[in-house]
């Protein structure tokens, strides 16, 4: 746990200083750190995070509890003010 931890606090560093696109990413290795270390995510969550990185979201992983919890996406500027994602 100590490194999701770690992650947590460079996340909100990264955030005070407005560093979308390399939070994005965080978040992208915090999804897999649960999916492979935790074994908290669902097949369900992975594809909608996968699906989400496709899309050309910034990042995306699972919240709440797992096992079958949410996910959160990050969207760009563009994406967000459109109300949509690019499709692949």
């Amino acid at each position: 746990m100590i490194g999701e931890t770690a992650r947590a606090r460079f996340g909100a560093q990264l955030l005070a200083h407005g560093h979308l696109k390399r939070f994005g990413e965080l978040l992208y290795e915090s999804h897999e750190s649960c999916r492979r270390l935790y074994a908290c995510s669902t097949p369900e969550l992975d594809t909608i995070v996968a699906a989400a990185r496709r899309a050309g979201a910034l990042g995306a992983r699972l919240t709440g509890a797992g096992w079958g919890g949410a996910v959160l996406v990050l969207l760009g500027r563009a994406e967000a003010e459109a109300g949509r994602m690019r499709r692949r």
